[in-house]
């Protein structure tokens, strides 16, 4: 229908190969404006065009999957990024729940304090038997 339009519009082929556009099985496929500052700053290496199905499976290209490390069943999380006009995803990173106290907010800072005193060289050295008493 885009195609249609911008054909009914006096658009033609070489117009949209010049704006980075091409005509391809009768469709209209543009290649987004944000690509070059997404180039510009080193993050897309290659751009692929691919087709959503009616259930909206998509089939990514091996290269995106290889530069991801996605193989077999992966699981990814879907983020819309509507400012940018783009979809991302990212490879899921799926946690039990008994270890999702480790990374709440208050764990995380207690970490960084511990940390931070390490480097600041506040540490004290303990021996099995000084370990042994305080854990009982």
């Amino acid at each position: 229908a885009l195609a249609d339009a911008l054909e009914a519009k006096g658009v033609t082929d070489s117009a949209l190969a010049g704006s980075g556009g091409r005509r391809q099985e009768g469709r209209l496929v543009t290649r987004h404006n944000g690509d070059q500052a997404k180039r510009r700053s080193g993050i897309v290496t290659n751009m692929k065009t691919v087709t959503v199905s009616e259930t909206g499976r998509l089939t990514l290209p091996v290269e995106a999957r290889r530069a991801l490390g996605l193989k077999g069943d992966t699981e990814v999380e879907v983020e819309v990024d509507e400012r940018r006009d783009a979809i991302i995803l990212r490879p899921a990173v799926v946690l039990r729940r008994e270890d999702a106290w480790a990374y709440t907010p208050e764990h995380r800072d207690l970490l960084a304090r511990a940390h931070g005193d390490s480097l600041a060289g506040r540490v004290r050295k303990v021996s099995e038997d000084e370990l042994k008493r305080l854990g009982s």
